[in-house]
This record gives structure tokens, C-alpha cells and sequence, in this order.
């Protein structure tokens, strides 16, 4: 039977744009443009196998620390 099962998400194609345009946008970021609340778009990420998160650098190596760790 046709319509049984769970409904498509009505906001994955513009959340996925939304991310290719600029991977580095959050889901409260998605949330505040297009207007799609953060559980629906972080279910669009994961089911995309997309990752919500951004890699932060907190320490960066000097050329001085290798010797170092060697």
C-alpha cells in the first residue's frame, strides 16, 4: 500500500545544501536559517552520514616539540 511507513523528511534537500554550501555550519546554524528545529536536521546529517560537529584546534605543534616526542 502506498503511504504507509514513516513520512520523508520536507527539509533534507535544503539542509544538505545548506551544509555543501558551507560544511562548517551547525545545526543550530541551520536551525536559525532555514527554519527546520535541530532534531530534524541533525537527523538529516546522520542520515546523510554527515557529522554535526566542527574539529577545533586547541594546541598547535611548534617545529621546536618534535625532536621532542621522537
Amino acid at each position: 500500500m502506498v503511504g504507509e511507513g514513516r513520512p520523508v523528511m520536507p527539509y533534507e534537500d535544503e539542509v544538505i545544501q545548506a551544509v555543501e554550501l558551507d560544511p562548517s555550519t551547525s545545526v543550530r546554524g541551520i536551525e536559525e536559517s532555514i527554519g527546520v528545529p535541530k532534531s530534524t536536521a541533525h537527523r538529516i546529517y546522520k542520515k546523510n552520514q554527515l557529522h554535526p560537529y566542527h574539529v577545533q584546534r586547541v594546541k598547535s605543534l611548534l617545529p621546536r616539540d618534535y625532536p621532542e616526542r621522537v
